[in-house]
Order: structure tokens, then C-alpha cells, then sequence
């Protein structure tokens, strides 16, 4: 199998980071869009870059909650288990276990909830934020 190669193109500002033949994010302005149709579900989603806790309008005014990863993210230091036989180290696969076990040794109050997201639901200053992202 060969390892799945992401392309990432800046094109007058705008920067353009093609995950797979169905899905990319699209980064201008500190504005982040999503598309994905790899489930055929047409998923379109959006986020301000300098808002990290809200990652829809709707949330504002509701209890804040930091989103650490959701479905759409690719969290680089989140790695295949050689050893285990359900996740995929060639084409960079995770299993749910130990995707957890990972998240939870660097957010040990972090919970995966129903919207397929890990979250921390009390308020993480922005820069905390940013440095924990990019420890993970």
C-alpha cells in the first residue's frame, strides 16, 4: 500500500490542505472551512482560527467547551500501535483505543463525547490551548 501524501498549497494567502480525494481544509483570514464527502454525507463545517473553544456560531451561547480533536482533525503526534491489529500503520489509522489511550495521557480530564469530539468542558485560556495542540 502506499502512504496516503497530503497536498498543501498557499495560493495568494490562502492556504489549501487537500487530506484525501474526498476532503480538504481550506485556511484564509483566520477562517478555517472543512469539506469532506468521504462518508457521501456532504459535511461542511467551519471555524474561526482565533476562537479555539467554539467551532460553531450556535455554541456562543451555550456552556463553552474546548475541543481538543473532533472527526475532522488529524492530531500528528496521535500514532498506529505497531503491535496492535486494528490500527493501520501504513496508512496512518488509529483505532478508538488507542486514540484514547494517547489523548488521555496529555488531557487526563479530556472526554469523547457523542458528537464524535474530546473536549475538556471548563475555559482553557487561548495560548494553553495552542501550546497543548501542539503537543499532542
Amino acid at each position: 500500500m502506499i502512504k496516503n501524501k497530503f497536498i498543501k498549497k498557499k495560493i495568494k494567502g490562502i492556504e489549501i490542505d487537500v487530506r484525501s480525494k474526498k476532503s480538504l481544509y481550506i485556511k484564509m483570514d483566520g477562517w478555517t472551512v472543512y469539506i469532506d464527502n468521504s462518508t457521501n454525507e456532504h459535511i461542511i463545517d467551519h471555524w474561526y482560527d482565533d476562537t479555539p473553544t467554539v467551532h460553531n456560531r450556535d455554541l456562543l451561547s451555550k456552556p463553552k467547551k474546548t475541543v481538543i480533536a473532533d472527526r475532522y482533525m488529524t492530531l500528528e503526534s496521535v500514532k498506529p500501535n505497531k503491535d496492535c491489529k486494528v490500527c493501520d500503520h501504513v496508512n496512518d489509522y488509529v483505532c478508538f483505543d488507542h486514540e484514547h489511550e494517547q489523548i488521555k495521557k496529555v488531557y487526563p480530564n479530556c472526554e469523547y463525547t457523542d458528537d464524535c469530539e474530546w473536549v475538556i468542558n471548563e475555559t482553557v485560556p487561548h495560548n494553553d490551548i495552542r501550546e497543548a495542540n501542539n503537543e499532542i
